[in-house]
């Protein structure tokens, strides 16, 4: 039979390994990180094991040497802000390409106008240009967009083609 140790050891391994094979491989930086945690869990597991197996026997009860167990917890605690930290910049690095992605079909112009809140559509121009007022008629319904916006405003240039 194989003792508790060499399996914990062997599957300790495995987990490294596994998370080596993830880092390497994949290119997506969300996996590279998810990769990074489950080497770090193997690592901690593989401490453990140390830690059992350096311990010695108080009144027949085995314990684990406290230097490694020190250094895993402490290590967890490091690993989850590094965890923290590397998901933020991944957030950050996916806005910054959704920003950019928005921004490529403008030829990189910058961010998006935004109409502002108190802009109000002008009411007060003649709607018909040319006409007297008592003639004057709105645009139909079917003439809408920037087209038909700047033909109702005298004086107005055409929208600018993107």
């Amino acid at each position: 039979m194989i003792p508790a140790a060499t399996l914990f050891g062997l599957g300790a391994a495995l987990i490294i390994g596994l998370g080596l094979f993830g880092v390497i491989l994949h290119p997506e930086p969300l996996r590279k990180v998810l990769a990074f945690n489950l080497l770090g869990s193997g690592v901690f597991v593989l401490f453990g094991v140390v830690a059992r197996r350096g311990g010695g026997r108080l009144e027949g009860v085995p314990f684990g040497d406290p230097v490694p167990q020190a250094l895993i917890i402490t290590g967890l605690v490091v690993a989850f802000a590094a965890t923290v930290l590397a998901v933020a910049l991944v957030l950050r690095l996916a806005q910054a390409d959704w920003t950019h992605a928005d921004d490529s079909h403008r030829g990189g112009q910058g961010q998006v106008p935004q109409p502002s809140p108190d802009a109000a559509p002008d009411t007060s121009a003649d709607l018909s240009p040319g006409l007297p007022p008592d003639q004057a008629r709105a645009p139909s319904p079917r003439a809408v967009g920037p087209a038909a916006a700047s033909r109702s405003v005298p004086n107005a240039s055409p929208p600018a083609a993107a």
